[in-house]
């Protein structure tokens, strides 16, 4: 995960991570030059809690450069998506590591996205088949290529997005659908409930 000036976001958001269950994980955290308490934070956090990996990047220097840094260091192998102000619901990573296992040709697999108001509330889910994903990278829609519900839904295997060269530099937005479009071409991608 990378977080730039996290704020209240980022408590709720860690806690989402290191409350999951049945999985045995390293939770890497870049900061991304934060001018607020997040340093702080995340010191606290990694003090109590051995899992959490804290990595610092002096001055800002953006999401996909701070992406490619934290998986760099990724010692696993998947590697599992999460950003700032996301929750993870208990049993992602369990269920996703599972699915992965259960698949061994499979690259990457990914989740369904609830979108909460500010008091909790769903504003809309977004599902998608693994079946719809799949055609929507490998040959798009219309001319339109999509990806996962989610940026933050997506867990990979580590040795496949190091085989595609993992996110690139240059794409300042988009990188997930860049990375994404890399590895449907070398395996199966999924979608867990």
């Amino acid at each position: 995960m990378g977080v730039c000036n996290g704020g209240e976001r980022l408590s709720r958001t860690l806690d989402s991570v290191l409350s999951q269950q049945g999985v045995d994980f390293e939770f890497i955290v870049v900061d991304d030059g934060s001018t607020d308490d997040t340093a702080v934070e995340l010191a606290r956090r990694s003090a109590e809690d051995a899992r959490l990996r804290v990595l610092t990047n002096p001055k800002n220097i953006g999401l996909t450069q701070s992406l490619i840094y934290g998986c760099d260091e990724a010692r696993g192998r998947y590697i599992a998506r999460q950003d700032c102000g996301d929750r993870s619901l208990p049993g992602r990573l369990q269920g996703q590591m599972a699915w992965l296992e259960a698949h061994p040709a499979a690259v990457m697999v990914s989740c369904h996205t609830r979108v909460t108001g500010v008091y909790g509330e769903t504003v809309f889910e977004k599902r998608i088949s693994a079946e719809t994903l799949s055609q929507n990278l490998l040959h798009g829609v219309n001319g339109t290529y999509a990806g996962p519900s989610h940026h933050g839904s997506v867990m990979m295997r580590t040795d496949a997005y190091r085989r595609v060269a993992g996110y690139r530099q240059p794409f300042v937005v988009a990188q997930d659908l860049d990375l994404w479009l890399r590895l449907v071409e070398v395996g199966p991608v999924g979608v867990v409930d």
